[in-house]
């Protein structure tokens, strides 16, 4: 069965940026797209100004449809009224699409529905990975080019569902991994002197260095950093020093109100130009190993 990329569309220039990026996925990937577009009913009700909405809504999703055609994308468009966040989860309940791509400005105050509260919030709830796509103009990569991502870690013992929603893409789609601890002081280790230095103990980085030793040779070969300091603002700029195309963060387990991204991965999504793949944790299954860490809790 032919896996699907839905994607949220309200016309805007970054919802632009965000089926153009899930269009070259789906290209590399054999996938299928659907460009969603949700009209909001006015807080009054219908009035003369839904149908005009409707029907610009039609000829924008139309547009973007034939673009996709036009590279040799598998693609449909879905034109639906009503509250955007209901409308996308219905439509991930319903067509069970193995990404939702969603173009956000953060939290600025601007008037789209496709806002950073909207994708954020939809972030939050969806039981499938969510790749937001912030407003700069993504360009799809030259030639043979894959994207280089970055990948936070921490020292949870949790499957790893970061790293394999990556190894999911494909070689097609990733080139470079590197796995990523942030500690916010360095600690010095009596008399130890390793790797990272005489003032570092990062267990993480070893749990990483293991990891990365420990894979078959037909998977993923991630490479493994460690960076001191605030952890949302050494991650935003290791991901911009080293040049990469992807942050991947996980989510935390569930809450009272569903699934809950935590301080880091909000101040990362708010304040990045890099596109941010939000993936859902794992279910538990028995106890985990030693090897067994889980991206930095977004």
């Amino acid at each position: 069965m032919r896996k699907t990329f839905l994607v949220g569309f309200d016309g805007s220039s970054w919802a632009r940026s965000a089926v153009t990026l899930a269009g070259w996925l789906a290209k590399r990937t054999q996938a299928e797209v659907t460009v969603l577009h949700a009209v909001a009913l006015p807080e009054d009700g219908p009035d003369a100004s839904l149908a005009s909405d409707f029907r610009a809504g039609l000829l924008a999703v139309d547009r973007e449809t034939s673009r996709l055609r036009h590279k040799g994308v598998r693609v449909d468009s879905l034109t639906v009224v009503g509250e955007p966040v209901r409308r996308i989860m219905r439509a991930i309940e319903e067509r069970q699409p193995a990404l939702v791509v969603l173009g956000t400005l953060g939290m600025r105050p601007f008037d789209s529905w496709l806002l950073g509260s909207v994708a954020t919030r939809v972030a939050r709830a969806s039981p499938v990975p969510v790749l937001l796509v912030p407003e700069q103009y993504w360009e799809p990569p030259l030639g043979s080019h894959r994207l280089k991502v970055l990948l936070p870690m921490d020292g949870s013992a949790a499957a790893m569902a970061a790293l394999e929603a990556v190894e999911s893409l494909g070689h097609a789609v990733v080139g470079d991994v590197t796995m990523l601890e942030v500690v916010d002081h360095p600690r010095r280790a009596e008399g130890h002197t390793s790797v990272l230095g005489p003032m570092l103990d990062g267990q993480t980085y070893r749990h990483l260095v293991q990891i990365s030793r420990g894979r078959d040779e037909g998977q993923l070969q991630p490479g493994v950093a460690l960076q001191i300091g605030e952890p949302a603002t050494q991650i935003i700029q290791f991901s911009h020093i080293g040049d990469y195309d992807l942050i991947v963060l996980t989510k935390h387990g569930q809450g009272g109100s569903g699934m809950l991204l935590g301080s880091v991965a909000q101040s990362v999504i708010e304040r990045t130009t890099v596109p941010v793949l939000i993936v859902p944790p794992a279910p538990a299954e028995g106890s985990s190993s030693d090897h067994e860490l889980t991206a930095v809790h977004a």
